[in-house]
């Protein structure tokens, strides 16, 4: 409910076609593209690799700097990211029980944790163009929307909460997520 007024505020329905189809490709990415996996990958990845595994979003956002903005990065700042991931690695090879670790729990945590990356690197127009408060806003309001709908079907009838519920659910999905945002 906070990002309703950065989102009527922002009118991404009056933004040009190819600003509307990057706000909608932003919200997918942002919001179920980095919450269904990071959701799925936790119940298998211990929380000391959890933590670890969506740090990496950095070294992410360098990469997918270079691929999509094709914009030049700092020798340090490659030196460091190769760094960065090395030890994600390594730590990532820590003892733990057999039950405890899954290689597809693993991916789909970095799978979350590249998702956002891609989300902050393809935003950057619309934060330019329209003001991060409003893209804020309507990022939220795309992606939750988005979220539920893709969330629908992988809960059970008797799982589905009253519509009181989910709006309440949604609305403090949206506030909390809006302070992560900004």
């Amino acid at each position: 409910t906070a990002a309703l007024p950065l989102f009527l505020r922002a009118r991404p329905w009056r933004w040009p076609a190819p600003d509307r189809i990057l706000l909608t490709w932003c919200a997918v990415l942002s919001i179920p593209g980095y919450n269904i996996p990071v959701a799925l990958g936790a119940r298998m990845v211990p929380a000391s690799h959890l933590g670890l595994l969506i740090a990496t979003e950095p070294v992410f956002i360098v990469v997918l700097t270079l691929i999509l903005k094709h914009q030049r990065i700092g020798w340090r700042v490659m030196v460091g990211s190769a760094l960065a991931l090395t030890g994600v690695f390594l730590t990532s090879l820590a003892p733990t029980s057999p039950q405890d670790f899954s290689w597809l729990s693993t991916l789909q945590v970095l799978g979350g944790a590249a998702s956002w990356s891609c989300y902050t690197v393809l935003a950057t127009r619309l934060n330019q163009r329209y003001g991060a408060l409003g893209v804020t806003g309507a990022i939220l309001v795309v992606g939750t929307v988005a979220l539920l709908a893709m969330s629908a079907p992988m809960l059970g009838a008797a799982s589905m909460p009253d519509p009181t519920t989910i709006w309440l659910l949604a609305g403090m999905g949206l506030a909390s997520s809006m302070l992560g945002f900004l």
